[in-house]
This record gives C-alpha cells, sequence and structure tokens, in this order.
C-alpha cells in the first residue's frame, strides 16, 4: 500500500499558488519550495525588495513534506565520522549550527503564529543488537570530547533499546504545515510564488520556465541537486538514498523520537491530531535504484510485525548524501548559489541553508561557510564517493549495454568508460568476468593507463600500479582502487552479443 503522498500531504490542503505565465525579471531567484529555498526567501524578504520562488510541482510536495518531521542536531552517529574526518572544530560547528537550526525554527513558528504541532521532543540514537553497541560508545566518546551534552540510556530502561544515546530539547514538527505557513507570509511580504513552474533551461543570468524567461540578478538553487552542474562536478560527490515511512493511528505517545544504528536503519516517533495519536515508522533506507523491492518487502514483514494493522499510508523520500557527511552550501559559479546533499536531516540542515545562502547573497559573514563550502578538498578525493560511484558506474554501465547491445572488450583486453566526466576502467578477463575500476590513482588524482602487456592499470604521474582488480602492486599509492566485478552473462542474458 505504497502512497505517492505523506500522512503531511494526505492530511493537509494543498496549496494551489500561480502559474508563470509572463517573462518576469527579479533580484533573486530562489528555484525550489522545500524547506531551504522557502527558508532563503524569508531571510532575505527584509533586505531584497523583488524575490520570485518558482517551484516545479507544489510547494513541499518533495522530500521537505515527506520527512518524519524531527528537528534536532543528533543525526544518527553523525559525530564520531565528522570528527574523525574534519577533526574537532568543524565537528562541533556542526553541531552548532544545527542547534541554531532548531531555535530559528522555532523563533519562526513563534513570532508568525504558524500552526504546525511544533514541540519539544528529546532525540534518541540507539541499537538493539550487541554488534553495534561499540558504534554508539564511540557516538559517546565523541560527544564526551567535543562537549556536546547526551545522557546515556542503558539496556532495560526502554524497550528494545541496549544501549542509546538521548539529546535533550530537540523537537518535532509538521513539516508540510510549517512549510505552507512559511509560504504565506511570504506572499504576504510580497515575494513572487508561482508552482508547477519548472526551469526548462539555464542561460547567462535567466531562467526558461513555462516557455517563459525569468531574468535575474543572483539565483540560489535549492533543489536537492545542482541543476546547472555541466561538468558533472558534483555528480561523483553526493548519492541519491531513498527511505519508506508508514503513519498508523491509535499508537501510545512516546516523549522520545528514536532513530537506529542497526541494519537495516529504523526510525520512529508519534504525534498527536485533534482525535487521535498517530505513530511514524520506517527507514529501511537504501541506494536509489537499487533493491527497493527487497527494501519494502522487508520493511512490510518488519511493520507487520510490530503492529500488526494496515497502515493509513506508506510512501518514499529520496534525500543525497555527501561524500564527507557535511551538506554542500555555496557558490555554484558567480551569482548561481545552491544547497544540496542533507543527509536526510533537511528539516535543520536545510534551515542552515537558508540562513547561509542569505548571507551569502548579501555579502555578509557566516561562521559556517567554510564548513559547507562545495569546493572543499574532502568531497572529492574520498573513497567513500569512489566506492558509491562504482554501484553508480556498474548500474550505468549495464543499463546503457542493454539498451544498445553495445559490445564490451574483447576478453584479456580493457577499455575506459566515463560517468560524466569520471573515467573508469573495464577489464574482461579470459572467463568473462568485467572489473570496474576507478581510473583515478588515489596518489595525487591522475587518471591511470591500462597497460596491455602486463594487464595492469598504470599511473603515467608517478608510477603507481594496480592489478586489474584494483589491488596495488607499486607505491607511491598506499591503497588499492575501488572494483565492482560482475558477469558478461548479466549482458547476454538480455540478448546482447559477445564476440
Amino acid at each position: 500500500m505504497l502512497n505517492q503522498e505523506s500522512i503531511w500531504i494526505k492530511q493537509g490542503k494543498k496549496t494551489n499558488y500561480q502559474t508563470l505565465n509572463q517573462d518576469i525579471s527579479c533580484d533573486v531567484l530562489i528555484v525550489g519550495g522545500g524547506i531551504c529555498g522557502l527558508t532563503s526567501a524569508y531571510y532575505l524578504r527584509d533586505q531584497i525588495r523583488n524575490i520570485a520562488l518558482i517551484e516545479a510541482d507544489t510547494l513541499a510536495y518533495g522530500a521537505s513534506g515527506r520527512s518524519t518531521g524531527k528537528i534536532t542536531s543528533q543525526h544518527g552517529c553523525i559525530y564520531s565520522k565528522l570528527l574523525k574526518k574534519h577533526g574537532k572544530e568543524k565537528a562541533r560547528a556542526y553541531y552548532d549550527a544545527n542547534e541554531e537550526a532548531i531555535t530559528s525554527i522555532r523563533a519562526i513558528v513563534e513570532e508568525h503564529e504558524i500552526d504546525c504541532g511544533l514541540c519539544e521532543k528529546d532525540s534518541v540514537v540507539y541499537c538493539m543488537s550487541v554488534d553495534k553497541t561499540k558504534e554508539i560508545t564511540d557516538e559517546m566518546n565523541a560527544l564526551d570530547e567535543l562537549k556536546i551534552p547526551y545522557e546515556i540510556i542503558r539496556e532495560g530502561e526502554l524497550a528494545n533499546v541496549r544501549l542509546g544515546i538521548r539529546f535533550k530539547h530537540q523537537a518535532a514538527f509538521d513539516p508540510y504545515r510549517y512549510c505552507k505557513g512559511l509560504a504565506k507570509l511570504l506572499k504576504d511580504s510580497g515575494v513572487h510564488i508561482y508552482e508547477h513552474s519548472p526551469a526548462a533551461a539555464f542561460e547567462d543570468h535567466s531562467v526558461i520556465v513555462n516557455n517563459h524567461k525569468i531574468t535575474y540578478k543572483q539565483m540560489i538553487l535549492a533543489t536537492q541537486f545542482p541543476l546547472t552542474d555541466p561538468m558533472h562536478k558534483y555528480a561523483v560527490c553526493m548519492s541519491p538514498y531513498q527511505s519508506a515511512l508508514a503513519a498508523y493511528d491509535k499508537a501510545e505517545p512516546l516523549k522520545d523520537q528514536f532513530i537506529s544504528v542497526d541494519e537495516p536503519t529504523r526510525t520512529l516517533r508519534t504525534f498527536n491530531t485533534e482525535n487521535d495519536t498517530l505513530q511514524l515508522a520506517g527507514g529501511f533506507e537504501h541506494r536509489s535504484g537499487i533493491d527497493t523491492v527487497k527494501m519494502m518487502r522487508e520493511l512490510m514483514h518488519c511493520l507487520d510485525l510490530q503492529f500488526h494493522q494496515e497502515p493509513l499510508c506508506m510512501w518514499t523520500s529520496q534525500d543525497y548524501v555527501s561524500a564527507d557527511y557535511l551538506p554542500l552550501i555555496g557558490e555554484l559559479s558567480a551569482g548561481v548559489y545552491f544547497a544540496s546533499a542533507f543527509n536526510k536531516w533537511g528539516n535543520t540542515n536545510g534551515t542552515t541553508a537558508g540562513k547561509l545562502l542569505t548571507a551569502l547573497i548579501l555579502k555578509e559573514k557566516s561562521i559556517y561557510a567554510d564548513l559547507f563550502d562545495p569546493n572543499r578538498s574532502t568531497l572529492f578525493m574520498n573513497t567513500k564517493i569512489i566506492n558509491e560511484n562504482l554501484k553508480t558506474a556498474n548500474e550505468f554501465i549495464t543499463s546503457k549495454l542493454m539498451q544498445t547491445k553495445q559490445l564490451l572488450p574483447e576478453k584479456d583486453e580493457a577499455c575506459v568508460t566515463k560517468l560524466g566526466t569520471h573515467p573508469y576502467g573495464l577489464y574482461r578477463s579470459l572467463d568473462d568476468e568485467i572489473y570496474i575500476v576507478d581510473l583515478i590513482c588515489p596518489h595525487m588524482g591522475c587518471t591511470l593507463h591500462f597497460n596491455n602487456i602486463e594487464k595492469t592499470w598504470d599511473c603515467p604521474c608517478h608510477g603507481s600500479r594496480f592489478n586489474i582488480d584494483g589491488t596495488i602492486i607499486k607505491a607511491p599509492a598506499v591503497s588499492s582502487l575501488s572494483c565492482e566485478k560482475i558477469h558478461w552473462k548479466t549482458f547476454t542474458d538480455s540478448g546482447n552479443t559477445i564476440k
């Protein structure tokens, strides 16, 4: 029973703003009508006279209207990862930015009396299995080092929790009603909002929308993924992930809101309506386009065991995850700004993005500009995203071969293909195994070449060498290449011809 609409959208009344039907000009154009775009407009509205916001669908119909509605700085076990990857100062800054976002949301709701069910809730990350306790204890150690306050939840204190971490004074709301409330006050402030108005083409300081032209001085892309990325620069440092949620009625109210580190990930919270307490449950995140059917079957099985009833509705949501665990917020090109990769925590990260983008537009300093800089080095020389891109390359190459019946190399030969501008090497073994390796040398980033005599991938810059399965055989590189292996039969079963 998978619905197109979340419980928030299903219970609320859809927005109905005008569709763009003429050429217009504006000082700032905001593309995207979710929390990030709306928050950007909110903070800009008193400083910029002429703002236009366009949305391809209706406001908050995407990820913003499909989230759990958690407002928290506890994003799973994020701080142990940030501490290891970015160091103490930046890990702490991420916490501070998200705590400030919680305060900002509260202030907006209270000042403008937005009816969105905002309430205080504590947030809990936990494990059920003993093999995940180390992940929780590592997070505790990181929180101690960063001086982030928390409470320990020990086995027996909460049902199905072996070990957990509680963040106090967090919050939750109905994200769809919040976005609708923001949009109303923006319209009342003079912001021009257009729905069913997708950006079809980008030109110099103008965008084509519904066969009309919007001319702008500055633009914000609040679209999850930067729509103008001609070199595919950011395609290789973000990965799309999906998760699923279901809503149930007749629930017992929960003081806390939960997310597990077990596999698959599970999320849980309750919220009140006029006549009932409803419960949201789900999670089961997976790489978009991969094993979706399997994920849904596992989710339904677990939910059936837990709730013993049909859900009121069930839906999926998609967000982008960055290579280094931080969102991308900053300047894309001259006068064009964007925010992306909220890592499935868009209520706070999207609010942070709106505030930071406002500062950048107004040429104001922000202590968070460097933290979320989309050109930071940790995004592009990253083994995590290389592994993700190999999965993408595998899917991409497989689909292209099946569509075009294109032939890959002869046996014991290799060729090079590209995903966007990123090179990958394909070697076909004598027993028809296809080895796909990333061709960026982990030493200094040079592109590897195939040595057809010795059957190795060699670096022409500094001499590193790798076996056909990516195993390092010669320095100066110190790590092997990521590798994906698939069998040629994958293609022949789909009607492709082998030479």
